[in-house]
């Protein structure tokens, strides 16, 4: 009986040594679980300090916000929403039982658990730190992070970081250490991401080697979303002027937000080693428009227009002596060029609309008749047709059906003086040495698709680069302003960001303007700022 005694006090005690070096940092670390799937890159800007204190609280990296330490639970409203929902996670390890799926479950829960929570596979290759990824399938615009950890057993230190392309650098977003809540709120400048990487560098002092996560919340504002649209043998067909607006409106978000993310990861480059550095990767720009053509089976105008415009700067003087730039031709709105076939075809409601090089435009009603389509599958025979359109010269006898809009500055009746509803006005502005200049338009224009009409100031970057003209990204800003016939004054808010195009409009209904009364103001880093006129 004493033998017994003996030898079961024995295993007791070693049972507790093994448990001890198990829950400590001593525990000697196994060989890693490796994962070709997951980029280690970001561990190069992490420092052992960083990695071990839990003494020097951090605060956010991207802001001079104060990192709160309390956080009521808030859900999505009107208008952000959690995004975390629809990203794809992975872990470096998950501990056998766990789930790398339950920190976007869309359960707050804070149990501890392996119903509840993640937690990296520690001693079998997974020691701290240890990282969570959530990556989308788009950019997305994100100003809050919410991180809930297990009841009882808090992560004390954890750094998250983001970047915008799957290749790209990893930017630190925030960093935190000596943490004591279960649930922390962490808000910032809104940044356009790719993918999150929360790196948890240590957990609670009962068991400092496992970093928990029960859920993770990534909040930004609803995105706009594309109207439902067909592709009619060619020629995108949107069901009225109000799904064409809609689309128009989710182009000029994505650009802006893949724009403003390619400049966030250089902001501390000079405007001529962010051109070079845009040299470097390829950057396009347009890559937003190309994405939705290529989704919808099109080739549009705009793609022609970009086309003829690279060749006319890469082979001319890209100036006056050169003859007629493309960026001129047609309409000056890049969302409605993206809209619209290389033909210069739309379809909106029962109408189908030809546009001509100088902005003028003829419409053909599709009464569902000849050619075998209408509300179904579209008119079959209408290629055809709209590509005689095209071609007839102004004067010509138009066919039954259809009408013909001059684009040519018309007088308005509304109002006792002479007013425009359509005028537009542009010219280039370059700086002292001729290295930089910017391209000014300023615009008023009502339709053409029965929808708002608007006035707008456009401005747009270029740099020389061997003796040549190009697109390229610097900090600019456009804003529109002025009075209409009607005596009110417009004033759109002042737009700037690094880029190479940006625009200031504002949506109106059934208005003229009076010569010299609507104004455009242009600014470019490189050449300073200009004030256009539209005037006739």
């Amino acid at each position: 009986m004493r033998y017994n005694i003996k030898y079961m006090a024995r295993v007791l005690l070693l049972f507790t040594v093994i448990l001890f070096f198990r829950c400590t940092d001593q525990y000697n670390e196994k060989e890693k679980i490796s994962n070709p799937d997951i980029d280690l890159s970001s561990r190069a800007v992490l420092s052992q300090e960083l990695r071990d204190s839990t003494n020097n609280a951090e605060s956010l990296v991207a802001s001079t916000y104060t990192e709160p330490t309390n956080l009521a639970l808030s859900r999505s409203s009107s208008t952000s929403i959690n995004y975390a929902l629809q990203a794809t996670v992975t872990a470096e390890s998950t501990y056998p039982g766990y789930s790398i799926l339950k920190i976007k479950d869309g359960s707050r829960n804070t149990t501890v658990g392996p119903s509840y929570s993640w937690t990296n596979n520690f001693p079998a290759g997974g020691k701290l730190p240890e990282s969570v990824f959530l990556k989308f399938s788009s950019l997305k615009s994100i100003d809050r992070i919410d991180i809930y950890s297990s009841s009882g057993y808090v992560l004390q230190n954890y750094t998250i970081q983001y970047r915008v392309t799957t290749t790209g650098t990893w930017i630190n977003l925030v960093n935190v250490t000596g943490n004591t809540s279960v649930v922390r709120t962490h808000t910032f400048p809104s940044v356009n991401l790719l993918e999150v990487q929360i790196i948890c560098q240590l957990g609670p002092n009962s068991q400092t080697i496992y970093g928990r996560l029960n859920e993770v919340e990534i909040y930004g504002p609803i995105e706009p979303t594309l109207p439902y649209i067909v592709n009619e043998n060619g020629i995108l067909s949107f069901n009225s002027s109000g799904d064409v607006e809609q689309a128009i409106a989710y182009l000029e978000y994505k650009y802006d937000q893949y724009s403003a993310a390619f400049a966030s990861q250089y902001s501390n480059l000079t405007a001529d080693q962010f051109a070079d550095m845009e040299e470097t990767t390829g950057f396009n720009d347009d890559q937003p428009y190309i994405d939705f053509e290529n989704q919808h089976g099109i080739y549009s105008l705009r793609a022609t227009l970009a086309a003829q415009e690279n060749y006319w700067l890469e082979n001319t003087a890209g100036d006056e002596t050169a003859g007629v730039d493309p960026d001129d031709l047609y309409m000056n709105d890049y969302e409605l060029r993206t809209l619209i076939n290389s033909n210069g075809y739309i379809k909106v409601g029962t109408l189908y609309y030809v546009f001509m090089t100088d902005g003028s435009y003829y419409t053909y009603e599709d009464d569902g008749g000849g050619g075998g389509g209408g509300g179904g599958g579209g008119c079959l025979d209408c290629p055809i047709l709209l590509g005689n359109i095209k071609n007839m010269k102004q004067g010509d006898p138009l066919p039954s059906g259809v009408k013909y809009y001059k684009s040519e500055p018309t007088l308005s009746v509304m109002y006792n003086n002479p007013c425009r509803i359509y005028a537009k006005n542009n010219g280039r502005k370059p700086n002292g040495d001729g290295s930089w200049r910017f391209k000014w338009k300023v615009k008023s224009s009502n339709g053409p698709f029965s929808g708002p009409g608007r006035v707008k100031a456009i401005t747009k970057s270029q740099q020389k680069r061997n003796g040549r003209w190009k697109n390229r990204g610097a900090v600019i800003g456009a804003q529109v302003y002025g009075n209409l016939c009607s005596g009110a004054a417009v004033e759109d808010f002042y737009q700037e960001r690094r880029q190479r195009k940006i625009k200031s409009k504002i949506p109106l209904q059934n208005f003229a303007v009076p010569n010299g009364g609507i104004f455009g103001f242009h600014y470019h880093e490189k050449v300073g700022s200009f004030t256009s006129t539209l005037n006739w």
